[in-house]
């Protein structure tokens, strides 16, 4: 059980290290870095994203900086009422529940864009 937490977390902070890269490299050589926001859902117990460096060192690995915000167990609240607003993160990591669900995705129609059209010229491998 906790092999499989743990390669839970790796493949999901590996997806945020893809999409950091992906962002990043899309946008060239650009003179200053992109900034994104990036919501993190971790569990009471969990430390404060700025006590976890490895964040940081992924977003300077894409070139890229990152404002991390963290919510803790009151992210369905907050979740629907960031969602409404329109002014939605760029990316949003949880390790424990279903952060985006697809009742989600019908109710919020415009905020979400798909990204299959991008992958063969993006990511082809």
């Amino acid at each position: 059980m906790a092999k499989r937490r743990l390669w839970r977390k790796l493949g999901i902070l590996l997806g945020v290290l893809l999409v950091l890269v992906l962002v990043a490299s899309s946008l060239g050589f650009a003179q200053s870095k992109p900034k994104l926001r990036a919501v993190v859902v971790t569990h009471a117990l969990t430390k404060d994203v700025d006590e976890m460096p490895h964040l940081n060192a992924f977003a300077e690995a894409a070139g890229v900086e990152i404002e991390w915000e963290q919510y803790r167990a009151d992210f369905l609240e907050k979740k629907a009422v960031v969602l409404a607003s329109g002014d939605v993160p760029d990316i949003f990591i949880s390790g424990w529940f279903e952060t985006i669900t697809d009742e989600d995705f019908v109710t919020f129609r415009g905020i979400y864009q798909p990204l299959e059209d991008l992958i063969p010229e993006h990511a082809p491998n």
